[in-house]
């Protein structure tokens, strides 16, 4: 589960919405998906600690400031939806 926005919007905030999203997976397919995003990682020289939150990865802020694994995120997509 994760949310984004504000949880108490405010109407002169751009974005003034909030929403909560989630995902859910078949346990037996767990360890793979574990598997899958360490590997990411190691690729892309990111300590396993590190969670991927979406908005530091789209902003380049914290972990991934300079980073280019958005733009690899997107082509690795593009490529699947091929």
């Amino acid at each position: 589960m994760d949310e984004s926005g504000s949880p108490k919007p405010n109407p002169k905030d751009s974005a003034s919405y909030f929403a909560v999203g989630g995902v859910l997976i078949e346990h037996n397919d767990e360890s793979s998906i574990c598997l899958q995003i360490a590997d990411l990682k190691k690729r892309w020289g990111i300590d396993e600690s590190v969670p991927l939150h979406g908005n530091e990865i789209r902003s380049r802020k914290k972990n991934f400031a300079g980073s280019s694994l958005l733009f690899m995120l997107n082509q690795q997509t593009r490529c699947q939806d091929n």
